[in-house]
C-alpha cells in the first residue's frame, strides 16, 4: 500500500514498478519473453486518466447487462495510479484474429473510449498488471484462478502471438 501511495503522490516510477504484477493473458515456463508465453484466453483492458472510475464501472456494466458480465469478466480495478480501470475479460470469437482487435472490440463494446485513453500496448501475452490495493478491487470472479495454466483448446493461440481460433470461442 505504501508503494502505491508514495507513486499516486510523487509519480515517481520506481514506486510502481517496485509492486508485485502479474501476468493475466499469458503464462511461461521460461522467461517472460512474448515467444515464451502461452495464452490463459484472457484479454487485460486499461483505461488511462479516467476522471470518475466508479462512475465508469457502473456504467460499463449496466452496457453489457449482468448475464455477459459473469460470464465474460474476471476481475476489475482500480489500477495503481489511482486514475484508471483495469478490466480482464475472457477473449470473444466476435472480435476477430488479434489481441489488438480484441482490446478495440471489448473497448467498444464497453463504451471505454469516452471514460479515458485505452492503453493499447495491452496487446502482448507477457504484459505485466501491477497489483493494487485490496480496498480498490471492484469485482473479482472465481474464473479468473483459472486463468493460471494454458487453455489449449481456447479462443487465442500463440500464433504470433496474437492469433485466435475459431473454435471454442466465447461469445
Amino acid at each position: 500500500i505504501e508503494l502505491i501511495d508514495n507513486y499516486r503522490k510523487t509519480g515517481d516510477q520506481n514506486n510502481k514498478t517496485a509492486l508485485p504484477s502479474v501476468c493475466y493473458m499469458g503464462v511461461c515456463s521460461k522467461t517472460r519473453a512474448a515467444a515464451n508465453m502461452q495464452p490463459t484466453q484472457a484479454i487485460m483492458l486499461d483505461v488511462d486518466h479516467v476522471e470518475d472510475v466508479l462512475t465508469a464501472y457502473c456504467d460499463i456494466q449496466l452496457k453489457v447487462g449482468k448475464e455477459w458480465w459473469v460470464d465474460n469478466v474476471l476481475i476489475a480495478h482500480i489500477t495503481p495510479s489511482g486514475k484508471g480501470l483495469r478490466l480482464v475479460v475472457w477473449a470473444q470469437k466476435e472480435f476477430g484474429n488479434s489481441v489488438i482487435d480484441q482490446i478495440k472490440g471489448l473497448a467498444t463494446k464497453f463504451d471505454l473510449y469516452k471514460y479515458g485513453k485505452v492503453d493499447e500496448p495491452c496487446k502482448d501475452f507477457s504484459r505485466l498488471s501491477f497489483l493494487f490495493k485490496a480496498d480498490e478491487l471492484l469485482y473479482e470472479s472465481a474464473q479468473l484462478y483459472t486463468v493460471s495454466a494454458p487453455q489449449p483448446d481456447g479462443v487465442l493461440t500463440n500464433n504470433n502471438h496474437s492469433e485466435i481460433s475459431e473454435e471454442n470461442s466465447q461469445d
